[in-house]
């Protein structure tokens, strides 16, 4: 039987600096059999430009044009194009590791007999020189790692050396995990998008990325992939995440999108497949209000007091044992630049206290 091959699926929007990097750190992999289909999602800085005057001879290297659309669009475009055996996600501004492909296809090629269609892996955070700013970075980026041990989300694991005998880890004791993680994930996301790689048959069961959302469209497409069945997890950092200067993912409006759309898709989750979720009702309480208190400051920053209070007390309703919701509500109800005075001076003093300048 022939090695499988992978498509590699690269949206991508006004990264002309940086667009043939990405490309050639998939180009640059020890496993060879993939091919690359990039969707320049109406870039206007030249990123087409640089796509084909780098790779225009290059069979691996596949570019699509549409007029701008969103990253869900973009990476629908390349789905339906897309041949491969196999199915791996990469961002146009991020980095693979060189053995990525190796060892995630190694590792569902095994594993693709116990009904795994999915499998992620973890990130580190890099600056803009692509320094490592925070390693193994998932546990620190994605909160529902932190409602759940290894052995409640996953039901098997081993090393890596165990799983696929032969295959050389990117560093010893690496271990693979895999099980039924839905009702996991359906407390929040666990999955950085250029970390996943997926079977040709779990991608057609998923369909596409739901196109009508702004941002969260991640979560709620690795939701509905892992509920079609097990998906595992390579607990090392496949890639690099690189954060600039200006991060659009950081910027306080974007957060409340983030935050606004990830409330609806644990809500719309829990209302539909409650039953087979089947969690303590303190632990679903426990990430709601936890989501409605994140939601809530966001508004009390942005000035939208009646909001952040609505999200504060559905927040104190559900946990009542939370100080620092009880002082953002008495905040909330404070005219609003006796608010922003106030909370601007508790910025100024906690970048004190790290020893940081007040005008960071």
């Amino acid at each position: 039987m022939p090695p499988a091959e992978v498509s590699v699926v690269i949206p991508v929007h006004n990264r002309a600096p940086l667009i043939a990097r990405t490309i050639d750190c998939v180009l640059a992999q020890t496993y060879p059999h993939c091919h690359i289909i990039v969707v320049d999602d109406g870039s206007t800085d030249g990123t087409a430009a640089v796509v084909i005057e780098r790779y225009g001879g290059n069979a691996r290297v596949r570019l699509l044009r549409q007029a701008n659309r969103g990253v869900s669009a973009a990476r629908n475009a390349a789905l339906a194009v897309a041949t491969g055996d196999y199915v791996a996600f990469l961002d146009s501004d991020d980095v693979w590791r060189p053995w990525k492909l190796a060892v995630q296809v190694a590792c569902l090629d095994r594993l693709r007999a116990e009904g795994v269609g999915m499998l992620w892996g973890d990130m580190d955070l890099v600056d803009e020189a692509g320094a490592v700013t925070l390693a193994n970075a998932n546990r620190k980026c994605y909160g529902a790692y932190r409602l759940f041990t290894m052995g409640e989300m996953f039901s098997s694991s081993a090393t890596l050396e165990e799983l696929v005998p032969g295959v050389a880890p990117p560093v010893p004791g690496v271990r693979v995990y895999w099980g039924d993680v839905y009702r996991c994930i359906a407390m929040g996301n666990l999955c950085p998008t250029p970390s996943v790689i997926l079977t040709r048959e779990r991608v057609r069961q998923v369909g596409g990325f739901d196109e009508s959302m702004r941002t969260g469209e991640d979560h709620a497409y690795h939701l509905r992939t892992c509920s079609f069945g097990p998906a595992a997890f390579l607990d090392v950092a496949t890639f690099s995440y690189r954060k600039g200067a200006v991060d659009q993912l950081t910027a306080p409006a974007y957060q409340l999108l983030i935050a606004e759309n990830g409330l609806k898709t644990i809500e719309a989750t829990l209302a539909r497949d409650g039953a087979r979720i089947d969690l303590q009702r303190a632990l679903v309480d426990k990430k709601l209000a936890s989501t409605h208190a994140w939601i809530g400051t966001l508004m009390l920053d942005a000035g939208d007091h009646a909001g952040a209070r609505e999200h504060l007390v559905e927040s104190l309703r559900r946990d009542r044992r939370q100080p620092r919701v009880w002082g953002m509500l008495a905040a909330a109800s404070l005219p609003a630049p006796v608010t922003r005075g106030l909370r601007a001076s508790l910025r100024r003093a906690r970048r004190l206290a790290r020893g940081s300048s007040p005008r960071e």
